[in-house]
């Protein structure tokens, strides 16, 4: 971190909220523990739970960049 201060100036680092893969499971499809039955293949409904995660890991990305002047 010191040799980015000394080139740089100041440095900040945000982190956002923890996001909880339970409850994005849960939202998109709350009988997930019912239909997780160990297969090697993924569930065609997976996909529709890692978009959801996707959107919820760019939006926190987003929430926790810090904009500074140069």
């Amino acid at each position: 971190m010191r040799g980015l201060r000394d080139r740089f100036g100041k440095v900040y680092v945000n982190v956002g909220r923890p996001i909880d893969i339970e409850a994005v499971l849960h939202g998109t499809r709350p009988d997930w523990r019912q239909l997780a039955t160990g297969a090697v293949e993924k569930p065609p409904w997976i996909n529709d739970v890692i978009d959801d995660l996707g959107w919820r890991i760019m939006a926190e990305i987003n929430s926790a960049a810090a904009g500074t002047p140069i």
